[in-house]
């Protein structure tokens, strides 16, 4: 019986032998299969850092922007004043000279009338001087004939 338990034993042996050297290839085989995933994962990682970097510098940049727009919308609101009272002056300038060519428009009619009475007077000078040249003009025959 001793043969037996002997040989039992023996397989029993082998069969762990066996077992343990396909455990610890499926082991490596597994071990290896990690290896990868780690590997992957590492370079997920890197991808990961890669991508932080790129949001942290575009926060950067939105952040710079924001820090822009404001300080554009501050000098905007600054030339929108300054134009409006600018702007306001013009309007009041302009009403000064639409009121002060309005008082020149109607003093040049004031002088168009005055121009036509002075031209209607001379006209009437012209004529008195004129007939008053013909009288004398008669007068001279007259008294050339009377002599």
């Amino acid at each position: 019986m001793d043969t037996k338990i002997y040989d039992l034993i023996e397989k029993v042996y082998t069969e762990l032998v066996s077992f343990k050297k396909e455990t610890n290839q499926k082991f490596d085989s597994i071990d290896q299969r990690f290896d990868l995933v780690d590997q992957k994962f590492g370079s997920i990682d890197q991808r990961f850092d890669s991508i932080d970097q790129k949001f942290d510098s575009m926060d950067q940049k939105f952040d710079k922007l924001q820090n822009e727009v404001e300080i554009n919308r501050e000098h905007i609101v600054k030339l929108e004043n300054k134009l409006s009272d600018k702007v306001g002056a013009l309007f009041d300038h302009r009403e000064i000279v639409n009121e002060k060519l309005d008082i020149i428009d109607k003093k040049i009619d004031q002088l168009d009338e005055k121009l036509d009475k002075a031209q209607f007077d001379i006209n009437n000078l012209t004529m008195k001087v004129a007939q008053s040249d013909n009288k004398i003009i008669e007068l001279k025959q007259n008294l050339k004939t009377v002599k």
